[in-house]
């Protein structure tokens, strides 16, 4: 897998620090993704809704929306999302979880999708897509509670 280099050096150094803390099984199921991949899966889950779930073009174009990134959107194509997770097991309540909510922005990251804020980013819950933002953007997001939008628009508005 590959990501940009920063991420990758505050990434390892939060897996060693996991690991020091007892956190040892971690798994990167994701990372760097061409456009060309995340267009295979964005139609992959559109197939499955149409057929699997038999929900209507509309319906369906409405649940891929709200769980895959537009291709050519996807925090994936920068190099800055990881998606860490637990072989097997549904990463929600688990003690990796836990302690990336708890300790992830003292390296940099956030966790992207949180469930309370899917009504200003458009994505459903995903406890396991990290985003490095930085120490500094990500310290204040988890003290403010703000998701990548919020901090933007507080933030970065006079560069849009």
């Amino acid at each position: 897998m590959m990501a940009d280099a920063e991420t990758i050096v505050a990434l390892m150094e939060m897996l060693k620090d996991a690991h020091a803390d007892g956190i040892t099984v971690w798994q990167i199921s994701e990372a760097y993704r061409s456009v060309a991949d995340q267009q295979k899966i964005w139609d992959d889950k559109y197939q499955k809704y149409l057929t699997v779930n038999g929900l209507s073009d509309e319906k369906a174009l409405e649940a891929v929306k709200r769980r895959v990134a537009t291709p050519g959107s996807s925090e994936h194509h920068t190099g800055l999302a990881l998606d860490i997770t637990v072989p097997g097991k549904s990463f929600h309540d688990t003690e990796q979880h836990k302690w990336l909510q708890e300790h992830c922005h003292e390296y940099g990251f956030v966790i992207r999708y949180a469930a309370e804020k899917e009504y200003i980013t458009g994505i459903s819950d995903e406890p396991w897509h990290i985003r490095y933002v930085g120490i500094e953007a990500a310290k204040m997001m988890k003290e403010e509670n703000w998701c990548l939008e919020e901090y933007i628009q507080k933030y970065c508005r006079k560069f849009l």
